[in-house]
């Protein structure tokens, strides 16, 4: 990916729902891979500088619902995984965007999402981290929130300057 924010994005998603159920962990992966697929084909059409601002605006969302530290509802989860697919989409930058690009994109995204709560999961079982997992979370939440606001105050400064 050409954006790191859109990689922190990705890192931020999964920390914001560590430890959520299979099933939801299951339809957040094919969404955010769907996203970004979709995102990837039609990654010209969006203007540039909303296609900057997209990734670090996921990762700020990302890492708030992190530092929360509460249970979020399962829409909200749906909803920031569509979000953060199509900035990781975005933010593939494609030369030449075709589907068999987006489709590579597509299972990047998911394979990453899946596989990172799938690890999430199996961690909540273990009972000597499961001490340490909530503080870990609310640590890596904001740091994704603050990479995420700073790049995008980096972007706003650049596109105005």
């Amino acid at each position: 990916m050409n954006s790191p924010s859109a990689l922190v994005a990705l890192v931020g998603r999964v920390v914001a729902f560590f430890g959520c159920r299979e099933r939801l962990a299951l339809v957040v992966a094919l969404l955010a891979g769907s996203a970004a697929g979709v995102a990837a084909a039609f990654g010209l059409r969006i203007p540039a500088n909303i296609a900057a601002l997209a990734a670090p605006a996921a990762a700020v969302a990302s890492g708030l619902i992190a530092v929360a530290a509460t249970k979020a509802p399962d829409v909200i989860a749906v909803v920031l995984s569509i979000a953060v697919g199509l900035s990781a989409g975005i933010a593939a930058g494609l030369d030449t965007p075709g589907w068999g690009s987006a489709l590579g994109v597509s299972c990047a995204v998911t394979a990453l999402v899946g596989f990172t709560l799938a690890v999430s999961q199996d961690l909540m079982t273990v009972r000597r981290i499961t001490t340490l997992l909530p503080l870990a979370r609310r640590v890596l939440g904001a740091w994704v929130a603050a990479i995420g606001l700073l790049t995008g105050t980096l972007v706003l400064h650049l596109q105005r300057g």
